[in-house]
């Protein structure tokens, strides 16, 4: 089963905490993935990274951001 990580300064983080969620094929309502439930540490931990890689991704010239 594939497992979706959380994506946080470059980094897939394997988190610790159990509160999974099934990810279901509507259509078959088959479960695809397993991702973890969205929580306010790690919303924020997130946040905090893009603030600050934001500084210098700003002064990327949009050819090489592309």
């Amino acid at each position: 089963m594939y497992q979706i990580k959380d994506y946080i300064n470059g980094e897939f983080i394997e988190r610790k905490d159990l509160d999974i969620v099934n990810v279901l094929n509507p259509a078959t309502e088959e479960v695809i993935a397993q991702t973890y439930n969205g929580s306010k540490v790690y919303t924020q931990q997130a946040i905090k990274f893009a603030k600050e890689a934001q500084k210098s991704w700003c002064e990327t010239p949009a050819i090489e951001r592309a």
